[in-house]
């Protein structure tokens, strides 16, 4: 059975074709009427129908901000593990950390016949993908599941983590341990991630009725030479500087770099918390004390609000999951 056949006949997408498939609430009497008509004219039989509803394999999308990343790496092979699990295949769209390309991917995935897609765009939230491309894809009745990203200005489904909880909790952990010169560095101004894990870092001094010193606040990309230089940068102004609060594994391992080079130890000069590489820096001989976020288990459940999007009517309200990061303390506070 050619589903694109179907879907040119009846002057639907592909994955409204695939919807009325496998019986889907969310099609319309008036859609379904028009595929099954379609289906008529091109000599399709009801045991075709069943046999399509069986045999058809879902094929979703997923858009990552840079496959680079720890987090996304495994955010990914959470959705990879759970599509499969659940009979579907993953077409994968790396950005690259630049979302000029988001809309020409979500314009490929439509055309590959894709029923849904997990985005997660480079910037702060959906806004920074063109409301085009996401009213294309939901004229071709495609899905979208936000992850790691807020839906700012559309009704989305969306998994995200709580980085202004878990930057409390990293803090408030060097603040305990009697560090009161704590130096942050955050990711890129205006991203979701580092504006909320600044909230975070700020909302533990205050808790703590530590002073908040803001010239402790440096930014960088989520790169080792970002995490380098801006560690550098820090202990060049601030050489009182007590405690690092490292808010990506790249900008980790950039700072430990610049930490060695100047002599300093760990944790008896300077303490140390990271965010994500639980798994990575023990191996590299690195047991620093990170803040994991759920990257897999995050995949996992944007296949989950996927799977539901697909067959639930279109007037549901949006489901926002929210997952909380892990301590894996390791001694370097």
């Amino acid at each position: 059975m050619s589903v694109k056949k179907i879907a040119e006949q009846a002057g639907v997408s592909v994955a409204t074709v695939s919807r009325v498939l496998h019986r889907s609430e969310q099609v319309t009497p008036h859609t379904r009427e028009l595929v099954e008509k379609a289906m008529q004219r091109l000599g399709y039989t009801a045991k075709d129908l069943a046999r399509g509803a069986r045999g058809q394999c879902t094929l979703i999308g997923l858009v990552v901000p840079d496959l680079r990343e720890t987090f996304f790496r495994q955010m990914a092979a959470g959705v990879q593990r759970a599509a499969a699990q659940a009979g579907m295949s993953v077409f994968v769209c790396d950005l690259g950390g630049d979302d000029a390309r988001a809309p020409r991917y979500l314009e490929l995935l439509a055309q590959a016949g894709v029923q849904g897609v997990v985005l997660a765009p480079a910037g702060a939230d959906d806004a920074s993908v063109t409301a085009e491309a996401l009213q294309r894809l939901g004229e071709q009745d495609i899905c979208v599941v936000l992850a790691d990203r807020e839906a700012a200005r559309t009704a989305l489904d969306s998994v995200s983590i709580d980085n202004t909880a878990g930057a409390y909790a990293a803090t408030k952990l060097l603040l305990d341990a009697g560090r009161r010169n704590i130096a942050i560095i955050a990711g890129p101004d205006g991203t979701k991630r580092g504006r909320e894990q600044l909230d975070g870092y700020c909302a533990a001094h205050a808790d703590a009725g530590a002073a908040l010193n803001r010239g402790l606040i440096f930014y960088s990309d989520y790169t080792v030479q970002g995490g380098r230089e801006q560690a550098q940068a820090v202990f060049a102004e601030h050489p009182e500087t007590d405690a690092l609060f490292l808010t990506d594994d790249s900008i980790t391992l950039g700072a430990l770099e610049a930490l060695h080079a100047s002599g300093r130890k760990v944790p008896q000069d300077v303490a140390v918390v990271g965010v994500d590489g639980a798994g990575v820096l023990p191996a590299l001989g690195l047991p620093i004390t990170v803040l994991e976020r759920p990257g897999e288990e995050m995949g996992r459940y944007a296949v989950e609000l996927l799977q539901r999007a697909i067959v639930r009517r279109r007037d549901a309200p949006p489901t926002q999951v929210t997952l909380m990061p892990e301590l894996c303390v390791r001694g370097s506070e």
